[in-house]
This record gives C-alpha cells, sequence and structure tokens, in this order.
C-alpha cells in the first residue's frame, strides 16, 4: 500500500511540477507579448525577443535571424548576452546580409533543431567565432511563410545532449510571438506603404510628393535657393490602353517609371501624379534651365522602345516646368508647394494644347503604330525628300526650291505629311528628320548647281528644332561637311509657331542668320504677330499663307498687297504659296509680289524631276 500510496504522491508531485512549468512559460511568454504590444518598428520587436531568450528558455544568449526572400539572404536582426570585445565584433557584423545554404535548409525544416561544432563546418565556424559551445534554432513561421529564426546559445553553461521539452516548448512559444509580432510589423508596414505609394509603379504617389516638396520648398527659403518641378504624361496612352489592353498600360506606366528613376540625380524625386502623369522634383535648381540637362537625359531614355505583350511601343513624353521663383512666396509652405505642382501641370497642359491645335484633328486609330515605325526610319531609309519649285514672279524661272519631308512605309507605302510632322514633333523625331531632309537638299542643291543650275533651297525647321540646344551648330556643321554656301540655303519657320515661343526660337534664328543663312517666316498671316515681334527676327522673307492667295474677292488682293508693302518696306522678299491659277498669278506680279510657288508651276518632285524640269526651263 504504502509503495503504491508513494507512487500516488509521486505522481501528483509530477503533475504539480509539469503544470507549475506550463504556468511559468505561459507568465513569461505572456510578459513577452505584452512587451511586444508597444513597438511597431522591426528593431524593436526583433531585440525585445533575443532579450526574452535567455530568461525565457534559460541560456546564457539570445538572437534574432531574418530571412529576407528579395536577396535570398539572411540578416541577424538582434542578440543578447554577449559583452566586451566579441559584443563589439557581432555588433559590427550583425545587420550585414549574408548567404547561408544549410541554414535557409533546415529553416523549411520547421522544427527546433540543436547544433554545435561537431555538427557542420558551418556550425563549427559560428561555434568557435562567436564563443559559445551550442545553439538551438527554431524556425518564425506564419502562415506557412518561413521569416528566420529564433536562437538560443549556450556559452558558460553546459549545453544539453537533446532539447527538452521545456525549453523546445519556449523557444517553440517565442517563435510564435515573433511571427505574430513581425508579421503585424509587416502589415503595418505594407498599410504606410500603400498610402503613400503607387501600386503600379511602386513609385511615390501625389499625396508623398507634395508632402515631399512641402519640405523642399520650407529647405530652399531656409538655404536662399530654389525648387523645380517637372510634370510629364505618356503622350497617346489611351490608346495604348484602349489597344492592348489595361495590363499591357501598367506594364508602360512601370517602365516609363524606372527610365525616369534612372536619369535623375540622388536627392531628386520621381512620383506617379496620377494617371499616366509623373512629376518630378528637382532640389538643387533655382530656374528651369538648369534642368535642361535631366530632360535631355529624359529624352534620350525614350528613344528605345517599350516590349508590350510581343510588340515594341515607343513612347514619348510631353513636359510642363516651373519653379519656386516662378509663383513668388505667398502663402503656407503647404499652398506653394501645391501651386508648384499646379503651375508645372497647368504648363504641360497649355503645351498638348498647342499640340493639339497645330494638328487640328483627332488622331487616326493606328497612329500608335505610326508612332512605333517613325522611330528608325531615317535609318532605314524610309525618309527622302521631294522638292517644290519657287518662280520669280518677273522671269517665270525657278530660282529656289521648297524642300519637303516624305515617308516612305515598308508596308503602308507613301505616308501623308499631315499624318506624320506632327506626330515627329510630339515623340521627338523630327530633329533626325529634319537633319535628314536637310542633308539631302543640300547634296541634291549641289547636284544641280553642278549642272549649271544654281538654285537656292528652303528647308523647315519646327520648334522642337530650334528647342534642341546647338540646332545652329548643327547647321553649320552640315554646312561644312557637305561644301554648301551658306547663303543659297533658307531655313523656314512657322509664324505662329514661332512667336508662341518667341525667346527659344530667337537665340538660335540669329546664330543661324550669322551663318549667312537666311530665314524664312512661313504662312505669313495666320500668326498674329505684331512688327515688334517681327523686327525681333532676322528675316529675310515673308511667306504668304496660301488662305490668302486662294481667296477670290478684293480683301484677299488687299491682304497680299498689304504683306507684299510691309515685306519691301522691311527689305525683306515676299513668296506666295499655294498658287494654282494664272488669275492668281497674274495678281500676284500686279501687287510685284517676288516669288511664286504651287501646283500652277509644279507639284512636289524628286530630285531627278527637278533636273528634268531645270534642264527643259533652259531649252
Amino acid at each position: 500500500m504504502t509503495t503504491i500510496e508513494t507512487g500516488r504522491l509521486d505522481n501528483g508531485d509530477e503533475t504539480a511540477a509539469e503544470l507549475a512549468r506550463q504556468r511559468d512559460t505561459s507568465e513569461m511568454l505572456l510578459s513577452v507579448a505584452r512587451a511586444l504590444c508597444e513597438p511597431t518598428d522591426l528593431p524593436a520587436v526583433s531585440q525585445i525577443i533575443a532579450d526574452a531568450v535567455p530568461t525565457v528558455c534559460q541560456v546564457d544568449r539570445g538572437a534574432v535571424i531574418l530571412w529576407d526572400e528579395m536577396t535570398d539572404t539572411f540578416v541577424v536582426s538582434a542578440v543578447a548576452g554577449w559583452s566586451g570585445a566579441l559584443s563589439r565584433r557581432l555588433g559590427l557584423w550583425a545587420g550585414t546580409p549574408f548567404s547561408a545554404p544549410a541554414l535557409y535548409d533546415l529553416m523549411r525544416s520547421g522544427g527546433p533543431v540543436l547544433l554545435d561544432g561537431a555538427h557542420e563546418d558551418w556550425t563549427h565556424e559560428i561555434v568557435r567565432d562567436f564563443d559559445i559551445r551550442a545553439l538551438a534554432l527554431v524556425p518564425i513561421t506564419v502562415s506557412g511563410r518561413s521569416m528566420g529564426f529564433v536562437a538560443a546559445h549556450w556559452a558558460d553553461t553546459e549545453p544539453p545532449a537533446q532539447l527538452d521539452e521545456i525549453t523546445r516548448s519556449r523557444l517553440t512559444g517565442l517563435a510564435g510571438l515573433a511571427g505574430v509580432a513581425l508579421d503585424n510589423n509587416r502589415l503595418a508596414n505594407e498599410i504606410e506603404w500603400n498610402v503613400e505609394h503607387d501600386r503600379v509603379t511602386r513609385l511615390p504617389n501625389r499625396q508623398a510628393l507634395e508632402r515631399t516638396l512641402a519640405g523642399m520648398v520650407e529647405q530652399a527659403d531656409a538655404a536662399g535657393r530654389g525648387t523645380v518641378v517637372i510634370v510629364c504624361d505618356i503622350d497617346r496612352f489611351k490608346r495604348i490602353n484602349d489597344r492592348l489592353g489595361q495590363q499591357a498600360g501598367d506594364t508602360v506606366l512601370q517602365e516609363v517609371g524606372e527610365r525616369l528613376k534612372r536619369v535623375v540625380r540622388q536627392g531628386d524625386t520621381v512620383a506617379r501624379y496620377g494617371g499616366d502623369e509623373f512629376a518630378i522634383t528637382f532640389a538643387r535648381a533655382t530656374h528651369p534651365d538648369e534642368v535642361a540637362p535631366a530632360i535631355a537625359r529624359i529624352q534620350r531614355s525614350f528613344k528605345h522602345p517599350i516590349a508590350v505583350e510581343g510588340q515594341d511601343v515607343v513612347v514619348s513624353l510631353s513636359l510642363g516646368i516651373s519653379s519656386l521663383v516662378e509663383i513668388g512666396t505667398e502663402g503656407s509652405v503647404a499652398e506653394r508647394a501645391q501651386r508648384l505642382a499646379a503651375s508645372a501641370e497647368s504648363d504641360l497642359m497649355a503645351k498638348k494644347a498647342g499640340r493639339r491645335l497645330a494638328r487640328g484633328a483627332t488622331a487616326s486609330d493606328d497612329e500608335l503604330q505610326l508612332d512605333t515605325d517613325l522611330h528608325g526610319a531615317v535609318v532605314r531609309g524610309e525618309i527622302f525628300a521631294v522638292y517644290q519649285p519657287q518662280i520669280d514672279v518677273l522671269s517665270g524661272r525657278v530660282v529656289a526650291v521648297e524642300a519637303l519631308a516624305r515617308w516612305n512605309h515598308p508596308t503602308r507605302g507613301l505616308v501623308r505629311p499631315d499624318q506624320f510632322i506632327a506626330l515627329a514633333e510630339e515623340n521627338g523625331t523630327i530633329s533626325e528628320i529634319g537633319t535628314q531632309v536637310l542633308r539631302s537638299a543640300c547634296r541634291d542643291a549641289l547636284a544641280w548647281g553642278a549642272a549649271g543650275y544654281p538654285v537656292e533651297v528652303s528647308v523647315n525647321a519646327s520648334v522642337a528644332q530650334l528647342e534642341t540646344d546647338g540646332y545652329a551648330a548643327s547647321v553649320a556643321r552640315d554646312l561644312k561637311l557637305l561644301g554648301f554656301p551658306p547663303e543659297r540655303l533658307t531655313i523656314e519657320v512657322t509664324e505662329s509657331k514661332v512667336v508662341t515661343d518667341m525667346s527659344v526660337a530667337q537665340s538660335e534664328l540669329r546664330a543661324i542668320h550669322e551663318l549667312g543663312v537666311s530665314i524664312s517666316v512661313d504662312d505669313f498671316g495666320t500668326g498674329f504677330s505684331s512688327l515688334t515681334q517681327l523686327s525681333n527676327l532676322p528675316v529675310s522673307e515673308l511667306k504668304i499663307d496660301r488662305s490668302f492667295v486662294g481667296r477670290k474677292d478684293r480683301a484677299g488682293a488687299k491682304i497680299i498687297a498689304a504683306v507684299v508693302g510691309l515685306g519691301h518696306g522691311l527689305g525683306l522678299r515676299v513668296v506666295a504659296e499655294g498658287v494654282e491659277t494664272e488669275e492668281q498669278l497674274s495678281v500676284l506680279s500686279e501687287l510685284r509680289c517676288d516669288r511664286s510657288q504651287g501646283y500652277l508651276h509644279s507639284k512636289p518632285v524628286d530630285a531627278d524631276a527637278l533636273m528634268t524640269l531645270l534642264q527643259r526651263q533652259s531649252d
């Protein structure tokens, strides 16, 4: 009986002891859980767990090791229990990512494991280098997702031959608490990140940009400098979405964001401003001209197509710009930041509205494909020049030609100029097209001159070309390279556009004029320029718009007479465009217009046909 009673007492003692151990474990883990309710940042969570390991598990030291699935590396996030020089050395090492395939395999195994220097080479190195005798690792896992380890270390005390149930239970409990806390931290960070970032491009969103911009404005005020903002959008983005689908549109948005990030300097910010708009802030710029190199890098970065749904799509951007000095000092920092961004957006809208007005019609459904095909058309030899003669009204002889760009598309055949010129101005290919036409015109004119017909040539230049730094210098290089006399070249600019962008155009036009090249104002009478504006340009010639030449009423003749009188009064040559009838030519002769151009004389023809025309007039 006694033995039996004693056995019952022993069993009771064991049960009581086990309950006490479980109670102690629960209380310890509950204390850790309470501590984890406070912090939200990853280092603090990791440190609480690491600090708890020695106490909860009755070991000498503790650590938390986290797994970064993006880089396939581990990092020691927190340590506890080390001291002296070893603590300082471990502190330098902690936080540095490292690869450990064997550690990864242990993490995936799922259960606690006890290791000492006799197991593997890598554990031997850890035991030796960090002055421990053994370590236990238990994976941190949440919903099947591995996040790292809680580690317990024996250094001064004798390590067990195997983990007992208490240590296993407490380590597993700490790992569970760590998993929940780390996952909550991840979710909180994701929520905070999502509030201030765009889901598609992963760039800062409009809200984050405005807060960042407000800080930049405040710093600029304190330092006595400025800030510049660019707002840009993707040309014809809606057509990409409509034609290729939303997923393709998202791909384009992502790639645009990546390219913009690659071309800005450290300290500048790229954000998705909304829809297909992006914003770039320049903290170290005061005036818009200071970001010209960045704009050039942006333009170069979009010369290469984006691969979308198995096809290449060439994307171009429209840009609006504003600076802090332009918006003044009134209002709070936040209000000025909002005004600064809104001013850049307004500049963007104004430029796009101007281009739509210039185009005058809704773009065709296949313009997206034309846009893509236009890139590289010059290199492929698809762009060529044709020439429309200009006739001296008094002698009736060809004295000059206007060079016009044509596109021989490999599958569509000839593409009309009204289908691709405005498009080229938008996507930036107008510069290489203009250069190709200029060089072709000079070469052909040299050939005509060598045959005894030294006619002059006129070549069109868009505002987009004049905005390109060094356009005049490139013209000078081409003239020198080809050996073409500058006095036989005229550069034509459209009145309405050059007046709108007067400040941009003037310096390049003056530089061209200084080469000895003539400047012609095309479509004169449609741009509402004043005499003051006209006198500010180094103009040699006025071209009367065809809309006036084609009028049959007396008012048309009066307008022509007024332009001729104005031009001659300023010492300028006057050319009439769109001449189609003998009656119109007769009126021009009576009004002493200098030159006539139009289908009455010839449609635009290639270089060989023009040579034939010149030979025929000499017979």
